[in-house]
């Protein structure tokens, strides 16, 4: 939020009734969400759910056949379309950067719409550039050509907070890269989004990436909402067949994935006598990888100086387990 910004109360985007035709097909049919204010929710679902098409309706790329989608409590459709547009960050699959221009200018085109100066321009592109996690002496002149595709994803993400809009809207955006580069872009993602909290609309067909990213889950078919959850309630309590399905028999692993060791943490010291310690940070899955691996039923919990703050308990994990 820029610093002139007033807070703003209410949701940050709600649908109302919304309905998207192309002939008849019936893209999105009647929906009704709300997301909140900071909050992160992923639009999930096979393709052809209307995941993108809701996406693309709020910063009106699309224009709903019937319905209001209000942003920050005015319909936009009343709105006009570039200040709505520049009050809204947008990230898509394959970063859509200027070829023409370097990763600084890329940073830069929305500030300069805007009628910043260039010092003012040059300031924020670095300061976002090193936020996402590449060095603006080494990056800044580099073209689109010369950089990787996490890199071109990278300065998408930078492009995108250039004029701290409130809202981001992320389309598939670490799909077309390789996983390994995925999973870091993710795990970077998270962190900036723990200390920026923006409200963030995400597009995915993965499950596993709505899990870790999400702060509630919007799983969708034929243009509905089949449950609208945080990723825990969506995983332990499938609300329709089609939810248990698509979620798969894993979901109790991957429900341990989206929870961390805190949860778990018994008061103890017995399991100081053994060899086996984990962070208090770690998620549940790795954590039990790690009992499986040393052969144990119980590990020492240490906090991030290193200071033991409990155990955790084998049989607590395999109880969650259970529950799902």
């Amino acid at each position: 939020m820029a610093a002139d910004d007033q807070p703003v109360s209410g949701p940050a985007i709600r649908f109302e009734n919304v309905s998207k035709s192309y002939g008849a097909d019936e893209a999105v049919d009647d929906l009704n969400i709300s997301i909140e204010q900071g909050e992160l929710v992923v639009l999930l679902g096979p393709s052809g759910c209307g995941k993108t098409t809701t996406l693309r309706m709020i910063n009106r790329l699309v224009e709903p056949t019937s319905g209001t989608i209000y942003v920050n409590g005015s319909d936009v459709a009343r709105q006009d379309l570039q200040s709505l547009r520049r009050g809204i960050g947008y990230v898509i699959q394959a970063a859509g950067l200027f070829p023409h221009l370097t990763s600084e200018q890329n940073v830069e085109v929305v500030p300069k719409l805007l009628g910043w100066s260039k010092a003012k321009r040059r300031e924020r592109a670095r300061e976002l550039l090193a936020l996402v996690g590449l060095e603006p002496n080494s990056y800044a002149e580099r073209y689109p050509r010369e950089l990787s595709g996490g890199e071109q994803q990278r300065v998408g993400v930078a492009r995108a907070l250039a004029a701290d809009p409130p809202i981001m809207l992320m389309d598939e955006p670490f799909g077309a890269v390789d996983p390994i580069t995925r999973d870091r872009l993710q795990g970077e993602f998270q962190d900036l989004q723990r200390s920026l909290r923006k409200t963030v609309v995400f597009v995915t067909h993965d499950l596993d990436e709505a899990v870790r990213l999400a702060d509630r889950i919007c799983l969708m078919k034929d243009g509905g909402v089949e449950q609208f959850a945080a990723p825990e309630e969506l995983l332990s309590r499938p609300a329709t067949a089609f939810v248990e399905k698509f979620v798969g028999p894993r979901r109790a692993m991957k429900r341990l994935g989206r929870l961390r060791v805190g949860e778990l943490v018994r008061p103890g010291t017995t399991a100081l006598e053994h060899a086996g310690t984990v962070g208090v940070d770690v998620d549940l899955r790795t954590a039990l990888a790690e009992l499986l691996r040393l052969g144990v039923t119980t590990l020492a919990v240490v906090g991030t100086g290193g200071e033991p703050l409990g155990e955790l308990r084998l049989a607590d994990i395999v109880a969650l387990g259970d529950e799902a």
